[in-house]
């Protein structure tokens, strides 16, 4: 847990399981142009929604910053920034974050490891004291 500052309240911090990439995510129709969330994706992010609610009782509007920390399970090259933080952050809309109110974080940063034995994504937030 980090210490607090003067201008953020203190630190929060939530483990859920690595998300599904958008490749294993979603499904393209071929001639009708539409995505289909696959169960892998529906199962996901089931589980997710159901521990951040345990954790954070009730949506914020106003975050300092948003730190996503990816621990995956080789050394393979992979796109966190876009590929697995979509569907992460659809878990995280109504849940952490008041729907549509990521405009109101100050920063998110991304960030990876390795971690063969247990892959997960860590997210650790700070409310900010001071809507921006």
């Amino acid at each position: 847990m980090r210490s607090k500052t003067s201008e953020h309240a203190e630190w929060d911090r939530l483990t859920l399981p690595l998300p599904p990439s958008l490749n294993d995510a979603y499904i393209n129709r071929r001639f009708s142009n539409q995505r289909i969330m696959t169960a892998t994706c529906r199962n996901y992010k089931a589980e997710a929604i159901y521990l951040v609610k345990s954790k954070v009782k009730k949506p914020y509007q106003h975050l300092a910053l948003i730190e996503y920390t990816f621990f995956y399970p080789d050394n393979r090259k992979r796109d966190s920034g876009d590929n697995y933080l979509k569907v992460l952050r659809d878990c995280l809309k109504g849940t952490l974050v008041i729907d549509d109110a990521w405009q109101f974080i100050g920063k998110e940063c991304v960030t990876s490891g390795i971690d063969r034995e247990n892959p997960r994504v860590e997210v650790t937030w700070v409310e900010s004291t001071t809507p921006s």
